[in-house]
C-alpha cells in the first residue's frame, strides 16, 4: 500500500506539472523538442499506470488468499480509495491524451506554415542576392560619376566667384542707372508733351481733311471755269489771227493740243472713280494705256496720283487711235477704202518727187488740192470712225468711271473729234513733219542735251522748252527725287523739210516728278 501511495503521490505531482506547463485556458503553440518530452512523459505515465494496475490486481488477488482478518475493513477503504484515484487518473490521461492530439495537430499545421516560411526565406534570400548585385552595379556606376561631379562641383566654385564679380558690375551699373535715370524720366516727360501735341497735331489734320473735300470741290469746279476760259481764249485768239491774215493750221495746232489736254482734265475729274472695285482682265499684249490705267488699283497712290495716270492713259490712247495715224481719217466715208488709199499714195508720191522735176513746182498746188478735196469730203460728214473711235475708249474707261450716261459719251466723242482736227491740222502742213514724243523714266531733266538757239550758236538748257512739271507722285526713294517718273501728256515737235531750219519743240510734254 505504501508503494501504491507512493506512486500515486508520484503521478500526482507529474499530471500537476503537465497540467501547470499546458494550461487549458491559454495553450502555447510548443516547440519541436517540448512535444517529444511530453509524449515520453504519456508513455512513461502510461506504463506506471500499467505496472499500478496489474500490483493492485495481484495485491488484492493474495490479499483475498491470506486469512487475515485486523485491519479488513481498512485495506478494503484504501483499494476503493486507490481504485477511486485510479479513475481519476484515468480521466486525466484522457484529457491528456485529448490534449496532445491537439498538440500533433498544431504541430503538423506548424509544420506546414514552417515549410512555406522557409521557401518565402529561400525567395528572399534570391532577392536579396539581385538586390545586392544591382547595388554593386550602382555603386560601380556611382565612382564613375563620382569624377563629373568634383569637376561639376569645381566649376560651381569658378562660377560662383565669377557671378560675385558680375554682381559687383552689376551693383555699379545699378548706380550709374539711377544717377541716368533723371535725365530719362525729364525725356519721358518731355515725349508726353510731344505726345499732346501729336494728338492736338491730329485733330487739326482730320479737320484740314474735312476742309480738303470743299476745297476739292471747289477746285474742280475752278479747273472747269479755266478750261472753259481757255477755250474761249483760244477761240478769241484765232478770230484775232483770222482778221489779220494770220490763221493757217500750224497756228491752230497748239490750240487743238490744248484743248485736248483740257477736255482730258475735265473728264477725269468729273468721272473718274478714285476707289475702283473691278479689276480689268490683263491682256495678251499689254499696251503702254493699259499699264498707265492699271496704276489706278494700286493702294498707295493718292486721289490726284491715280487722276495723273488716268489722263495719261487716255492721251496714249488717242496718240496710239488718232495722232499718229498716216491718214486723212476718210477709211469710213466709202465702202471700200479706196478714197483714203488713193489719196494717201498720192500724198506719198507728191512728197517723194525730186525738186529739179517739173512735178515738184507744182507740188504745192497738188498737196493744196488734196488738202482742199480732203476738206470737203470731211465737210459733208463725220463718218463713223470718231464715233467708233469714242465707243471704244469709253469702253476702255468703264473699269474706272464713275457712271456711264449720255453726257459721257458726248464728251468722249467731242474730245476724239478734237483729236481728228489736231490730226488733220497737223497733215495740212506739209512743210513740216510732226512727232509726239515722251520722256523715259527715271530723266534727270538737268542732264538733257543742250540745244542751240534757232539763227544762233548759243546752247540753252532745253529743260523749261522740253518739258514742264505738273503733277508728283510719292513713295520713291531720295536719290531718285525730281526725275521723271513718267509722261502725262505727250510733247509736240515738228522740223520744217527740205530745209535746214529746225523747231524742235512746238508743245512741251507735261511730266509727273518723283518725290519721296
Amino acid at each position: 500500500m505504501e508503494l501504491i501511495s507512493m506512486i500515486l503521490e508520484e503521478m500526482q505531482r507529474e499530471l500537476g506539472r503537465q497540467s501547470i506547463r499546458c494550461p487549458t485556458e491559454n495553450v502555447d503553440v510548443p516547440d519541436e523538442k517540448g512535444k517529444d518530452d511530453a509524449r515520453e512523459r504519456y508513455k512513461q505515465l502510461h506504463s506506471d499506470y500499467k505496472i499500478m494496475s496489474d500490483q493492485l490486481d495481484a495485491f488484492a488477488r493474495e490479499k483475498a488468499k491470506a486469512p487475515w482478518r485486523r485491519g479488513q475493513g481498512q485495506g478494503e477503504l484504501e483499494v476503493a480509495r486507490a481504485r477511486a484515484r485510479i479513475q481519476d487518473l484515468e480521466a486525466e490521461v484522457k484529457v491528456l491524451q485529448a490534449r496532445c492530439d491537439d498538440y500533433q495537430a498544431q504541430a503538423s499545421q506548424l509544420a506546414q506554415d514552417l515549410q512555406m516560411l522557409y521557401i518565402e526565406i529561400e525567395d528572399v534570400r534570391q532577392k536579396n542576392k539581385a538586390l545586392q548585385s544591382e547595388i554593386d552595379s550602382i555603386e560601380q556606376r556611382y565612382r564613375k560619376a563620382s569624377q563629373p561631379i568634383q569637376d561639376l562641383e569645381m566649376l560651381n566654385k569658378e562660377l560662383n566667384q565669377k557671378n560675385t564679380v558680375l554682381q559687383s558690375e552689376i551693383d555699379s551699373i545699378e548706380q550709374r542707372y539711377r544717377k541716368a535715370s533723371q535725365p530719362i524720366q525729364d525725356l519721358e516727360m518731355l515725349n508726353e508733351e510731344l505726345s499732346q501735341k501729336n494728338k492736338a497735331l491730329r485733330l487739326e489734320i482730320e479737320d484740314l481733311k474735312e476742309n480738303n473735300g470743299t476745297l476739292r470741290c471747289e477746285v474742280n469746279s475752278l479747273e472747269e471755269k479755266y478750261a472753259n476760259a481757255r477755250r474761249m481764249a483760244a477761240q478769241f485768239r484765232i478770230k484775232i489771227e483770222e482778221s489779220f491774215g494770220l490763221a493757217s493750221h500750224r497756228i491752230l495746232i497748239p490750240h487743238y493740243y490744248e484743248e485736248i489736254t483740257s477736255k482730258i482734265s475735265h473728264l477725269v475729274s468729273k468721272y473718274l472713280n478714285t476707289a475702283p472695285k473691278e479689276r480689268p482682265k490683263e491682256q495678251n499684249q499689254r499696251r503702254q494705256r493699259d499699264v498707265s490705267l492699271s496704276k489706278i488699283w494700286d493702294e498707295n497712290l493718292s486721289d490726284h496720283e491715280k487722276e495723273s495716270r488716268c489722263m495719261a492713259a487716255i492721251f496714249e490712247f488717242l496718240n496710239d487711235e488718232i495722232l499718229l495715224k498716216p491718214a486723212f481719217g476718210l477709211e469710213d466715208d466709202d465702202e471700200d477704202g479706196t478714197l483714203e488709199r488713193g489719196l494717201v499714195e498720192f500724198e506719198t508720191r507728191l512728197r517723194a518727187c525730186p525738186e529739179d522735176s517739173i512735178e515738184f513746182a507744182l507740188k504745192n498746188n497738188w498737196v493744196n488740192l488734196t488738202l482742199e478735196s480732203v476738206e470737203k469730203i470731211r465737210k459733208k460728214g463725220p463718218g463713223s470712225k470718231p464715233y467708233s473711235l469714242a465707243s471704244d475708249l469709253e469702253k476702255f474707261l468703264r473699269p474706272v468711271s464713275k457712271r456711264i450716261d449720255g453726257n459721257l459719251s458726248g464728251e468722249l466723242l467731242e474730245l476724239c473729234k478734237t483729236a481728228f482736227d489736231l490730226n488733220w491740222s497737223m497733215r495740212s502742213e506739209y512743210q513740216f513733219e510732226f512727232q509726239f514724243y515722251s520722256l523715259e523714266p527715271g530723266t534727270v531733266p538737268e542732264e538733257l542735251p543742250k540745244v542751240k538757239t534757232p539763227g544762233t550758236d548759243v546752247e540753252v538748257n532745253p529743260q523749261p522748252r522740253i518739258l514742264e512739271y505738273l503733277a508728283v507722285e510719292r513713295g520713291y526713294p531720295e536719290h531718285l527725287t525730281r526725275t521723271v517718273a513718267y509722261t502725262i501728256f505727250g510733247g509736240l515737235s515738228c522740223i520744217v523739210t527740205n530745209k535746214d531750219e529746225y523747231n524742235p519743240i512746238m508743245v512741251p510734254a507735261k511730266v509727273c516728278f518723283k518725290v519721296v
